[in-house]
């Protein structure tokens, strides 16, 4: 007897589909971004940094998407768990790629995380709500 290993992934055409909400979101902004989406393991699957977004943009945007596969919008895991913590944000911060802030938002499908969309260069109000929309046309 062997045994069905069943797995959720963000695929390719679900990755364009919120990029393409994300970068709608940016422009009626009038805001310059990066975006990157990542599988649930983290590796990126799409990427995109818009004519005048800031270069240190394009490495916030994956550090956001892969920091949102924690399992919370990265604003809340900065608010209900860092923030709260002291000593979580001491060891959180020595992690490679990790970015605890507004920006990025991690995508469930059937109860599971798929993936993760990451946002970066304008305030970070405004990372989250772009995130957000991305998140909210896969939903």
């Amino acid at each position: 007897m062997s045994a069905v290993i069943r797995k959720n992934t963000l695929s390719c055409n679900a990755a364009e589909s919120i990029q393409a909400a994300v970068l709608e979101k940016a422009q009626s902004l009038n805001i310059a971004i990066a975006v990157t989406l990542v599988d649930e393991s983290g590796h990126m699957i799409l990427f995109k940094r818009m004519d005048g977004a800031p270069l240190v943009a394009t490495e916030a945007a994956k550090n956001k998407a892969t920091t949102a596969l924690f399992g919370l919008p990265t604003d809340e895991l900065y608010n209900q768990v860092i923030s709260q913590q002291p000593s979580m944000a001491l060891s959180i911060s020595n992690l490679s790629g990790v970015c605890p802030m507004a920006g990025g938002v991690p995508l469930y499908y059937d109860n599971c995380i798929v993936g993760a969309v990451g946002v970066s260069g304008g305030t970070l109000e405004q990372d989250g709500s772009i995130a957000m929309a991305g998140a909210d046309s896969f939903s």
